[in-house]
């Protein structure tokens, strides 16, 4: 029994070991057993105790157990009670994210009964863009298995519109810590995000007037007062972009003057600059723009127009918002507010804000507009003031000319201009002064000559002396201008004829090369009146190098053009010929038929000698009387195969001379003498044609003289050799004579020759 005891399973390690000290300590004794029973009981009264206590604990725990139970079921009705009462959405989902329970709750948020909620995940029902927005962020959670609180997400509700729900929730685990789901609950905050929206929108209103209206105080510099008004109204309507464009009142089509970004691209600025708008094809039309109605686009319409189709997709756009600048019923500009990211519906209090800042941007507009237009009419003044001061302090009457056209580009900012002199002998236009301001395709030197009839345009100029603009995207553009304006990449050319008592004498050309520009009916105006500044510039220097009589080179400017054709042969190695040319007998056909009949006499051999040399090369020049000089660079006396005749074309200033008469010098001026010998010249008072000949000698540099005066003396040397041989012919000055050391020569330009 005792050994049983021992080893019994229901006695603590101590009880067993008290057992084996009270066998040890009565073993052998005859008190044994009465010893053992008292210890037994003792024990047995001990259990007996501690299974009572604990009878009494459990009872205990089960009546506290109950206790709990009949709390939670209570909690769980008025949890219940409350799901059913709030206003809030509580659901449940599980591990996979899809709803597992659902409250009644939501059919009032977003118009779905609980069991079509059931086995659908919440991505399902937000907006795309805002699902996948918060996709990484329900992933991190369910890894990380933690929950969310108060994040705010777009759905759609059954019916279509957008509901806002701020949503919290927390993970379910089981005893193992393993996530289950998430219970959670959705807040429908869609008023409050109405009238946040709306307060904000307010406030922005205010903030973009107040701005609006800070940019009209602050400057009238036009520039400044369009960027802060187009800034204003992009932060304001929380566009990417704004850009103005500035109306014309007499014309249909809009310049670009500002673009403000968000994020600034300063490459769409700069190719903008200077673009035209066409506001014929504005959506809502002339009148809506004039009535100042605010009209929206987007991509996705069907009925876009194909050209806002093709500029969206060129610059990447999704919807504009376009708004007229309307003051006093006339239309000052165009204000587009522009979205790239995504198609945008602009709401009816947008579009109300957008129409008040474009109001206050047309009060803005038409001030920096007059300020601009009052700087403008004085930089007019300072230019029409600077040529009369130009054309009458000037030595040089061509440094004239050159200034004068430089003060035509500055008055109406224009990177060039070119002033043509009018031949009408040669129905050509002869550069006589340019100014650029920097490098264009175009560089038509001064002295070149162009014939008109390559250009009709500019006959119209000349005949009709209207000012007219020319731009290449034109339809009606002439052919031959198209391609003379894509060769040099020009985009618009304004032409103003020079004209005195109906006399065509040239034009004046202003250059855009960047951009095709829209000159105004003002800048037409004034360079209009302009013209006729050039004019005067350009008969003062026709007067100052040119025979009144003949049309021809004067005096002074045959030395001039001599001395620079001679440097450059001399740079370049290349020979010049002179043929001075002298009518025979003159002297008997004035007193025959009077000076008029002379002077007749003089200028149609002129014009023979225009028309028959290279224009722009060759320079045929009045010496003085009844005797003309012609210049001929890169000829030599005699024939050669090295130096082929163009017979056209200019060449550079300062560049490697031209190609010459491959003829030579002496068959040249014998051609010409054998065509004056052979016409018929109607100069008689009595209209009966006469007969002229002409005597003419030639010399050549380096080949048979020295320098300009050496070169003037020969040619003028072999000119009275034919004389003496008979008149009517021609002589060629054969060799260089060397002379008498220190023996100067008088030559008939008045200078004398020491070398």
């Amino acid at each position: 029994m005792y050994e049983h005891l021992l080893h019994a399973d229901s006695l603590s390690r101590d009880e067993v070991a008290l057992f084996r000290r009270a066998l040890e300590a009565v073993e052998g004794s005859p008190d044994a057993v009465p010893v053992l029973r008292e210890l037994v009981e003792s024990l047995l009264a001990d259990r007996t105790r501690e299974l009572r206590e604990m009878n009494e604990a459990l009872e205990m725990e089960v009546r506290e157990r109950t206790l709990v139970e009949l709390a939670l079921r209570n909690g769980e009705a008025r949890l219940r009670d409350l799901a059913l009462n709030t206003a809030d959405w509580i659901w449940e989902i599980d591990a996979g994210g899809r709803y597992t329970e659902c409250s009644d709750r939501v059919k009032n948020v977003l118009g779905y009964a609980p069991d079509e909620i059931i086995g659908r995940t919440p991505f399902d029902l937000m907006i795309d863009e805002d699902a996948a927005a918060l996709a990484p962020g329900f992933e991190r959670m369910m890894h990380e298995r933690t929950g969310c609180s108060e994040v705010k997400n777009r759905n759609r509700h059954k019916d279509g519109h957008e509901v806002v729900l701020l949503t919290s929730c927390v993970p379910i685990l089981n005893v193992a810590g393993e996530l289950r789901g998430f219970r959670g609950v959705d807040k429908d905050i869609t008023h409050r995000e109405h009238m946040e929206r709306s307060l904000h929108r307010r406030t922005a209103e205010l903030e973009a007037l107040l701005e609006a209206g800070r940019a009209i105080a602050a400057s009238i510099d036009y520039d400044e007062v369009l960027g802060r008004i187009a800034r204003a109204a992009g932060e304001a309507l929380g566009t990417e972009e704004c850009i103005i464009w500035e109306c014309s009142p007499d014309a249909d089509v809009a310049v670009f003057r500002t673009l403000w970004q968000r994020g600034p691209v300063p490459e769409v600025a700069a190719e903008l600059t200077g673009a035209l708008y066409s506001i014929q094809t504005h959506a809502g039309g002339l009148d809506a723009l004039r009535a100042g109605v605010v009209v929206q686009q987007s991509r996705s319409d069907p009925g876009l127009a194909p050209a806002d189709a093709a500029d969206m997709d060129k610059w990447g756009e999704k919807t504009w918002l376009t708004v007229p600048l309307v003051l006093e019923r006339a239309l000052l500009g165009i204000m587009i507010l522009i979205e790239s990211e995504r198609e945008r519906r602009f709401d009816a209090d947008e579009v109300r804000l957008a129409g008040a800042i474009g109001e206050q941007a047309a009060a803005a507009l038409h001030n920096a507009l007059v300020h601009y237009r009052q700087e403008e009419r004085n930089r007019w003044l300072r230019s029409m003031v600077g040529a009369g001061r130009a054309i009458s302090a000037a030595r040089d009457p061509d440094s004239s000319l050159g200034d004068v056209a430089r003060l035509a580009a500055e008055a109406v900012q224009s990177p060039a201009a070119f002033v043509y002199e009018y031949a009408p002998a040669r129905d050509v236009l002869v550069a006589r002064a340019r100014y650029t301001a920097r490098q264009i395709g175009r560089d038509d030197a001064v002295g070149g000559a162009f014939p008109v009839s390559t250009t009709p345009e500019d006959r119209r100029a000349l005949v009709a002396g209207e000012v007219f603009v020319e731009t290449l995207s034109d339809p009606a553009l002439p052919d031959e201008v198209r391609a003379m304006m894509e060769q040099f990449g020009e985009q618009t050319l304004l032409n103003v004829p020079l004209r005195s008592r109906n006399e065509a004498l040239g034009l004046l050309v202003l250059i855009e090369d960047e951009r095709e520009r829209l000159f105004t009916d003002g800048e037409l105006d004034f360079m209009g009146a302009f013209g006729e500044q050039v004019t005067l510039a350009l008969m003062t220097a026709r007067s100052a190098t040119t025979d009144g009589l003949t049309g021809l080179a004067n005096h002074r400017a045959f030395y001039e053009r001599l001395g620079q054709e001679l440097a450059r042969a001399g740079r370049y190695g290349t020979p010049v010929s002179l043929l001075m040319i002298d009518i025979d007998d003159f002297k008997d056909l004035n007193d025959t038929h009077g000076h008029p009949a002379g002077d007749e006499a003089l200028r149609l051999l002129g014009g023979m000698l225009d028309e028959r040399l290279r224009r722009g090369i060759d320079l045929p020049a009045r010496y003085g009387g009844e005797e003309f000089a012609v210049i001929l660079p890169n000829t030599r006396s005699g024939p050669t195969d090295g130096l082929p005749d163009d017979g056209e074309g200019a060449r550079p200033d300062g560049g490697a001379p031209a190609s010459g008469h491959s003829e030579g010098a002496e068959a040249l001026a014998e051609r010409l003498r054998e065509i004056v010998a052979a016409t018929d010249f109607a100069v008689a008072a009595n209209g009966r044609p006469i007969r002229l000949t002409v005597s003419v000698g030639v010399a050549t540099y380096p080949d048979t003289a020295a320098n300009m005066d050496d070169l003037v003396a020969r040619a003028d040397a072999a000119l009275y050799a034919a004389k003496r041989a008979g008149k009517d012919r021609v002589e060629v000055c054969r060799r260089r004579e060397e002379r008498r050391e220190g023996a100067p020569h008088e030559n008939r330009s008045g200078r004398r020759d020491t070398s």
